[in-house]
């Protein structure tokens, strides 16, 4: 059944079961009273997503010169008058 011995051996195995994470503080950003905890897989996911956005935001920039140098080379036509 019972007894206080097997309580014991089940705090020695899992420590403080109150639920709370105890993240090393490697892990967290603190920003003044927020702390944010990452992990390693987190911000590589972040990472290649900046690097994805950045790409497109080049690849756009690319086409409006495109078209801003195909505006500019295009002769104007004169009105006469």
């Amino acid at each position: 059944m019972f007894n206080s011995e097997h309580k014991d051996r089940q705090v020695e195995f899992f420590g403080d079961s109150s639920g709370e994470s105890k993240k090393p503080m490697k892990d967290r950003l603190r920003l003044g009273k927020i702390a944010i905890s990452l992990s390693y897989e987190n911000i590589l996911i972040l990472a290649i997503s900046l690097v994805m956005l950045l790409i497109v935001c080049y690849s756009l920039g690319v086409e409006k010169g495109k078209q801003m140098a195909r505006l500019k080379s295009e002769p104007v036509e004169a009105i006469g008058i």
